[in-house]
This record gives C-alpha cells, structure tokens and sequence, in this order.
C-alpha cells in the first residue's frame, strides 16, 4: 500500500482499537523523568490521548500551524479548532524547538525504522528537520507496520507502542 491507501487504513482501524492508559501513563512518565518542557498535541477522535499530562508540574506545549510551518507554544490556556478541525492554542508564549526538552509526536503509524506517517501535510517534518529535540512517536501497536520512509520523512529519537 502507498501512505494515502495506508492513512486510510490507519484511520479506519484506530476506531476499533484501545490501549491501556495507566501503561502509558507510566511509559510517558518514565520517558519524561525531571524534564519539564513538553511538547505534546490535542489528540482528534481516536487519536492516543496525553492529556493527562496537565495534572503533573510540567510547561506543556502544544502545536498551531501557520501557513505550512508548526510554531509550539508554552502553557497555553484556550484553544479554539484550527486547520484540520485540530484545537489549537489561542494563548500562550512562542517557544523555540532548543527549549523543548521532549515531543511527543502523533503517528497514525510507525514502522520499524522509527519513521511514521501522519495525515500527510508535513507539518511535523519540516519543524524537525532543522532541530534537535528529542522525539519519541506515540502509535497504536497494531498500527506498528512497516512502509518505505521518503526523502523528506524524519526519523524520531523513539516509539511508544500503545497496545491493549
């Protein structure tokens, strides 16, 4: 399958899977340690929810496009539906990617090279292309399947497989 014929698939298999949250609450936690700058996003429907983040002592981060380019912002308080139907942040202080310790990145999938295919506008690539910060992909774990990466794909620092 090609990555259009592979979203869709994703998209339509998601709606039917579950994952344990206490587990990945533990993983995400783990992985996070003493950091406390955190990049994470609003999840859409049937999307792996980090939301229970906002309950821990951390500056989360949440996305916004402008144009094609992703901009995070810090501890942002009101969202309203961007591009996409995606809440984005209203509010909040522009970070730079050198001042996020971790992102946590969407994936409708994640093959075994650690690339992923997201809904296809690339807004998560080009951001990370020019950076450093540490990435780790959060996908179901049926949905860990392999593809051929492309050229402007960006591989993440790690993976967290989310399964039932």
């Amino acid at each position: 399958m090609n990555k259009k014929e592979l979203r869709k698939y994703a998209i339509n298999l998601r709606k039917n899977l579950y994952y344990d949250k206490n587990q990945l609450e533990k993983d995400v936690l783990d992985i996070i340690g003493d950091k406390k700058n955190i990049a994470i996003y609003y999840p859409l429907e049937f999307e792996i929810d980090l939301l229970f983040l906002k309950k821990y002592d951390l500056n989360l981060c949440f996305p916004k496009t402008d144009g094609t380019n992703l901009k995070f912002f810090l501890n942002p308080t009101q969202f309203k539906k961007g591009n996409f139907n995606v809440l984005e942040p209203i509010d909040g202080t522009l970070i730079s990617s050198n001042d996020i310790d971790i992102m946590f990145v969407p994936a409708l999938i994640i093959n075994e090279r650690n690339y992923r295919i997201g809904y296809g506008k690339g807004y998560y690539d080009r951001y990370l292309k020019n950076t450093n910060v540490k990435t780790i992909g959060i996908c179901y774990k049926d949905l860990y399947l392999d593809f051929l990466e492309e050229e402007n794909d960006v591989k993440l620092g790690g993976v967290i497989l989310c399964k039932q």
